[in-house]
């Protein structure tokens, strides 16, 4: 028990210091949506320390990953294929000519007649998308965590 908590308390440090290279917001024109708060690695965190707080002494569950956070994981992966898929190579930081290209690929571009209005790489500023990730890892990381 005292190893689980131990770890979650370095899994918050680095979180927490990742977050600090960002200048602790998801407010930036261009984020990296792996590395910025409310980014991917947010997401992975919510997951792992779903999985810690709630293991047993026998193993690990599946990871119970909040369902109102969904839809932003889902808009951030979709968001990094996309990137990987327009550069042709492993790229994170969503410029201004990205968000440009990918805005015309599915699932970002325009909707058939009538459908249901999807969520743009233009309707998301400055990340807006990420907000929940970024409120759901501070709510979870213990405030002492960064000791």
């Amino acid at each position: 028990f005292s190893q689980r908590r131990e770890l979650i308390r370095r899994l918050c440090r680095l979180t927490r210091e990742r977050h600090a290279k960002y200048n602790d917001t998801i407010q930036h024109l261009e984020p990296n949506i792996k590395e910025a708060p409310g980014g991917l690695r947010d997401v992975q965190f919510v997951r792992w320390l779903s999985q810690l707080q709630n293991s047993q002494a026998d193993g690990l569950p599946a990871p119970d990953f909040p369902s109102d956070l969904e839809p932003a994981r889902d808009f951030l992966y979709a968001a990094r294929c996309a990137l990987h898929y327009q550069a042709g190579r492993d790229q994170n930081v969503l410029t201004f000519e990205a968000q440009d290209e990918i805005a015309k690929l599915p699932p970002f571009g325009p909707r058939e007649p009538a459908g249901p209005r999807q969520r743009t790489v233009r309707s998301s500023p400055n990340f807006a998308i990420g907000a929940p990730v970024f409120r759901t890892t501070n709510l979870r990381c213990p405030a002492n965590a960064s000791t």
